[in-house]
């Protein structure tokens, strides 16, 4: 059939019927679902315990299966995928603009442009696509139809409808569905435009249609639809076809008055299990429906429900996504596998795993919720794995599941979008909506961007025309990037979909076949391999994906054939130094090691560690190595092109090491062979790698053989003994040692055999000190007491058996004094370690010749352990009196035994006290105070009047234990030694010093500043003000005077306190005499203390008549004065001070409290007006103001009558009348009676 004239309308079938009716199918409701009934989890909660990843499956995925078994391979091998392992953002390829392929559809755009502008169509503002069938609505109400961008037939008799909202094709493309914003649907045959169905969708009330949709049903349940107007509800469209004549039942399945829906988005899933699911949104939550469009008379029923996160004025958006299911799985597993929804509003995006429960569907949160920087107005997905949002910015973003990122962005301002405001205000029906909807739909793009039913493609409609949007696979994005030159990006592109496969080789190894016509272009084009990135990421492609061969076959001729090779020789030498290149053909491998021999020869050592030895030629590798010094390098092939002689390395090197051999330098192998020698013992190849179980033993075998081999066994008298060992041990003692200790445990020295093996190894270890010492002495100090340490040792914890030989070797070591501090404490440790040992050690070492050898060598720890173990106590003792290092182990040790009576510890303190007391006085008090308090005056004779005697005491002191005796004695020290701090002590004497012995030796010594302080303790208080008064006036300068002055007036403010009036004004007299005699009045504030501390116990004109007579000095009088007035001012202001903060803090809390109680505060209790008091009438108005008056007197404009104040807060109250009599004439017995009126009670009121 041709298609009409753009102006036509189409034809109306003749069995057609406009009528619809509206059933009485009960609305569901959403108030009769609660959270708690259902189990919804809040908004923002953190429930979900399965991500994205579990449950979705990519059309790459897919394509890699199908493939992989047309090709042969064995189902058994493709097992069910696990979720694909998270990637860092760095993992993921930079593919923007890649993996979104744009197309402009011109055809379609051009018609409705020349609709636009010839018809008076409208701008297109709703799209719907089917394959190649793609359905165009207007603004002014025009349906038009496309086949392959061809204009089949377009509708126009629907202009008094206002604009097309909404388009939708059935399940099989041949009926489209058309919402129109004044309330009707219509429905046309897809093919020839026949309008089929004209219903009244809205039940028709005023609203406009918003959504419209097909609903998947049962087999032979016939077709329905769902419609979603500005009113919020949803309405549910049965078409029935009775006797060939066609009807539509309308039924209300949500009322907009229990929430408007918004967003609505059916289940187009494919399969019977999942047909009549229904997802919408309104403001606050997302509801899935299911049972819709069931058989006739089966209500739908609510299966899950879900919160909705960010802002109610943003619109809420749905997107369904079946699971892609396993294409080579046949089982029926794949019935009613979990569905995703998605759920996004402003810049929240949800996803919820749908499930198929005992009693319906289950709505489970997942754990990737996303968050954007820009508001969000549509989300569709573009396959199973890629979600296409798009922001208010009309910027796309493709996201992805299994990298959890944006991985491409696409800008759409050019393709100036189509948006529904005017839809959602309800324009096109008076706009009767509400101010909810109205502000939600602003910014929406309602059926403007929709997804082809059959390929998956998003539409997006536009004022210049219409775009297609598809997802690219992983292989065509790497073709696209090579296109555009972009290589790096292509390679790592197929790079990240290879590790997204990891676990399942089979697909790996196809998709590794199909990128081989990228690489086959990579080698078609080798300039690009000039680049470094490039050459790089080739590098490490091939590496991962097996592609080895092709790198040293095809590319590396290819480059070298195109004068291209220089950047990847120098890339694949940095990679090979790496240890990143597992392969290397021989040809590639000598290029390699001929530039790294020239340019970079520490690169070549680290690359000959890695590269396997069929890739080289040995001889050159060898000879170039040893040259150039490198070791490690010539060890590890040495070794692997001789497995039977493994020694081979050890004899060829170690002659090399010598006294000119710097240790650490790069010319010494000492630490190679060290390290060689350790992973021959261990079973370990040099320098990565194990070796076979079987071959270990030789290997171990071998090398020990090597390092004890001496040339004096094969009489050859005239070589170096044992040349190899002595080698390594004048290498690196130390080194050489720890690898024997971690060697002992493994390798030839296990088994039966081990322990004599590790004797003979300690047997040489001792040889070689022995020759070394008797020819030409190398070894120092610490490095033979390193060797004896390392023997003791490992007799000490039986490794090593209790041989007399080699027990004999160590007490020759330990017969020799140490010069150097540190090889005689190891030196000690060792001997220790060796004493701790079983008898059959011990057996070998006699005590009087061990202790011999001890007190010989000094080696004082070891002289205490064996007079311990003979029970030598007072050796012990005396070893630690000579030890000066050693006083904290010395008093634990005391400490530990003094309640012994074997020990017999309180007898050696007193015959060693002096020493003990005399070095250590502090730790020595300290202990006699704890175990033997009464032997303190023994030892505290025994240090006379020295320094130490003093710190002894002291500390008693300062425990507060020195008895009468000792209180004196301590005083008598101060007194001899420290003669400043005698003051110091007696303020704060102990309580058991006697005054008269302090006294006496105060004057004994002459120390009279602290002479008054000892009256004042003796009661002679009388004294001891003269004597301070003395002293004041005796005193030369004029701060001892002043010291002094003040040290008086306090003693006569502590007699005041004690003493009467009489004795206190005698004192007081006393110092005012005294200071008036000095030469010169004292500084501030001693004056005014003085003249105030007098005042209340001298008479004043005595005080002022004292003043006035110092000879006419009036600067003396008038700075007494001034001091005197200024001590007053200071009191004064510092209790106005005081005032004032209590003011300011009762203000507050009365603040507080009346705030508190919403109280106005009155001024007056009269009113304003006519002065009768304000309880007179029964109702009261106050204003903010503090003003009160009575309610009939008060006019009630606002402001105060007092004041003019314009009153921010009036209250009117109801004031509480006296219960008090009121006298009206005055008492006959008083001829004048005066009284207060009574107090209204206004608590809580005003």
């Amino acid at each position: 059939m041709e298609a009409p004239p753009p102006g036509g309308p189409p034809p109306v079938a003749p069995s057609d019927s406009d009528a619809a009716s509206i059933d009485s199918f009960p609305p569901f409701e959403l108030d009769e679902i609660n959270d708690e009934e259902y189990g919804i989890p809040p908004a923002n909660a953190d429930t979900a315990s399965i991500s994205l990843d579990d449950v979705l499956f990519s059309e790459d995925w897919c394509e890699d299966v199908e493939i992989a078994l047309s090709e042969g391979s064995n189902r058994n091998d493709l097992p069910t995928p696990s979720p694909t392992p998270p990637f860092n953002s760095t993992d993921v390829p930079s593919t923007a603009g890649s993996l979104l392929k744009y197309v402009f559809l011109q055809g379609v755009s051009q018609q409705i442009i020349t609709a636009l502008e010839r018809i008076d169509a409208g701008v297109g503002c709703a799209v719907a696509a089917f394959g190649d069938k793609i359905g165009i609505g207007t603004s002014h109400g025009l349906v038009m139809a496309f086949t392959s961008q061809a204009l089949r037939w377009c509708c126009q008799q629907n202009r008094d409808q206002a604009a097309v909202t909404s388009l939708d094709y059935n399940d099989d493309g041949t009926r489209l569905l058309a919402g129109f914003a004044r309330g009707i649907v219509c429905m046309y045959e897809s093919t020839e435009g026949t309008v089929l169905r004209r219903v009244e969708a809205c039940g028709g009330g005023p609203w406009g249609v918003l959504r419209v949709c097909w609903v998947p049903v049962s087999t032979g349940v016939g077709s329905s639809a769902v419609v979603a107007d500005t009113g919020g509800s949803v309405w549910l469209l049965r078409f029935t076809r009775t006797l060939g004549i066609r009807g539509t039942k309308v039924s209300c399945l949500f009322s907009g008055a229990r929430g408007e829906v918004c967003a609505l988005e059916p289940l187009n899933e494919g399969s019977e299990s999942w047909s009549g699911v229904l997802a919408f949104a309104t403001l606050s939550r997302v509801v899935v429906v299911w049972g819709v469009g069931g058989a006739s008379g089966t209500r739908p029923r609510s299966g899950c429900q879900a919160s909705l996160i960010g802002p109610s004025d943003c619109l809420p958006l749905l997107a369904w996504q079946p699971t892609v299911a396993d294409p080579s799985d046949n089982s029926s597993k794949r019935l009613r596998s979990p569905i995703i929804l998605c759920s996004a509003r402003g810049l929240n995006i949800q996803f919820h795993q749908v499930r198929w429960g005992s009693t319906g569907p289950k709505m489970t949160p997942m754990k990737c919720p996303k968050t954007f920087t820009h508001k969000t107005t549509a989300v569709r997905w573009l396959g199973a794995r890629r979600l296409a949002i798009l922001d208010a910015r009309e910027t796309l973003h493709l996201w992805e599941t299994g990298a959890n990122a944006v991985v491409d962005v696409l800008d759409l301002s050019n393709s100036q979008l189509v948006y529904a405001n005017a839809h959602f205000k309800g324009v096109a029906t008076g706009g009767k909506v509400s101010e909810a909807l109205a502000r939600a739909g602003a910014g929406a793009l309602g059926g403007s961007v929709t997804n082809d039913c059959v390929t998956g493609a998003l539409l997006l409609l536009g004022r210049t025309g219409l775009t297609r949007i598809t997802a690219r696979t992983t292989l065509a994005a790497a073709h696209h990037h090579a296109d555009m030159g972009r290589w790096v990006q292509a390679l790592e592109t197929i790079l990240y979909r290879y590790k997204s496969l990891e676990g399942f080789p089979a697909l790996q190894t196809c998709l590794t076949q199909r990128s081989k016509s990228l690489f086959s272009r990579l080698a078609e084009n080798p300039v690009q391999l000039t680049d470094r990135a490039t050459a790089l990421t080739t590098i490490d492609v091939c590496v991962q994906m097996d592609l080895l061969e092709f790198l040293w076959s095809t590319l590396w001729d290819s480059a070298a054939v195109s004068k291209c090779e220089e950047t990847l020789i120098v890339l694949a030498c940095k990679r090979a130094s790496e240890g990143l290149l597992p392969s290397i053909s021989p040809g590639a491998c000598q290029t390699l090691v001929n530039y790294m021999i020239i340019h970079d020869p520490q690169s070549l050592q680290k690359a000959l560690l890695h590269i396997p030895l069929k890739c080289m030629d040995l001889h050159q590798v060898l000879s170039e190595c040893r040259r150039l010094e490198l070791w490690s390098a010539w060890v590890r092939v040495t070794a692997a092109t001789a497995p039977d002689d493994p020694a081979l390395p050890l004899r060829d090197l170690l002659p090399l090491l010598g006294p000119q051999c710097r240790k650490g330098s790069h010319s010494c192998p000492g630490d190679v062979l060290l390290l060689y020698t350790a992973d021959c013992f261990a079973g370990r190849l040099f320098p990565t790698g194990s070796v076979s179980i079987s071959e270990r033993p030789h290997i171990g075998q071998e090398v020990l053989r090597c390092l004890l081999y001496d040339p004096v066994d094969e009489l050859e008298t005239t070589a170096v003994r044992l040349p190899h060992l002595r080698a390594l041990l004048l290498h690196d003692t130390g080194s050489t040692l720890r690898m024997l200790e971690m060697s002992f445990s493994s390798g030839p020295f296990t088994g039966p055999l081990g322990k004599q093996k590790r004797l003979s190894m300690a047997l040489a270890l001792h040889n070689v000190l022995h020759i070394s010492m008797e020819e030409d002495n190398q070894f120092t100090e610490n490095e033979v007491a390193e060797i004896v340490s390392f023997t003791c040792s490992r007799l000490m914890t039986g490794s090593l058996p209790a041989d007399i030989t080699l027990i004999n070797h160590l007490k020759r070591h330990f017969s020799k004094p140490s010069t150097s501090s540190k090889a005689n404490k190891i030196m000690e440790t060792s001997w220790l370690n060796l004493l701790s040992c079983g008898q059959n050690v011990t057996n070998h070492l006699p005590h009087n010749e061990m202790l011999e050898l001890a007190q010989t060598t000094k080696r004082l720890k070891v002289e205490r352990f064996l007079k311990e173990k003979v029970h030598d106590f007072e050796g012990v003792l005396e070893t630690f009196l000579n030890d000066v290092d050693t006083e904290v182990e010395m008093f634990a040790y005391l400490e530990k035994h003094a309640a012994k009576e074997e020990r017999m510890i309180a007898k050696q303190v007193i015959s060693a006290g002096k020493r003990l007391a005399g070095q250590w006085p502090e730790h020595m008090s300290q202990f006699l105070l704890n175990h033997f308090p009464e032997l303190i005056p023994t030892v505290l004779a025994t240090l006379g009047n020295e320094e130490s005697a003093l710190k002894f005491t002291e500390v008693l002191y300062k425990q507060d234990a020195l008895d009468a005796d000792l209180a004196t004695k301590h005083l008598n020290l101060l007194c001899v030694l420290k003669p400043e701090s005698v003051l110091d002590f007696l303020n704060d004497p102990p309580s058991t010093l006697l005054p008269d012995a302090a006294l006496h030796l105060i004057r004994k010594y002459e120390i009279h500043k602290a002479e008054p302080k000892c009256l004042e303790a003796a009661g002679d208080l009388s004294a001891a003000l003269k004597i301070a008064i003395q002293l004041m006036l005796n005193a030369k300068e004029k701060k001892d005077r002043e010291q002094l002055a003040g040290d008086a007036y306090a003693l006569c403010t502590r007699v005041a306190k004690l003493s009467g009036p009489e004795e206190a004004e005698s004192f007081w007299r006393q110092l005012i005499e005294g200071v008036s005699n000095l030469p010169e009045p004292p500084g501030p504030p001693l004056p005014a203390l003085l003249l105030e501390g007098a005042a209340y116990h001298l008479p004043l004109p005595w005080l002022v008549g004292k003043l006035c007579s110092r000879g006419g000095n009036t600067g003396a009088l008038r700075g007494a004065l001034i001091s005197l007035l200024g001590a007053a001012k200071d009191n004064a202001e510092a209790m106005s001070a005081a005032a004032r903060l209590t003011g300011s803090e009762l203000h507050k809390a009365l603040a507080t409290a009346l705030r508190g109680k919403r109280v106005l505060p009155v001024f007056s209790t009269v009113c304003g007006y006519c002065h009768h008091p304000l309880h007179s009438h029964s109702m009261v108005r106050a204003y903010c103001c503090g003003h009160a008056f009575h309610v009939e007197c008060d006019p009630e404009s606002g402001q105060c009558g007092r004041c003019g104040m314009v009153a921010s807060e009036i209250r009117t109250v109801r004031t509480p009348q006296s219960n008090a009599p009121v006298h009206t004439e005055p008492p006959q017995q008083f001829p004048l009676w005066i009284v207060a009126p009574p107090r209204p009670d206004l608590e809580g009121i005003i």
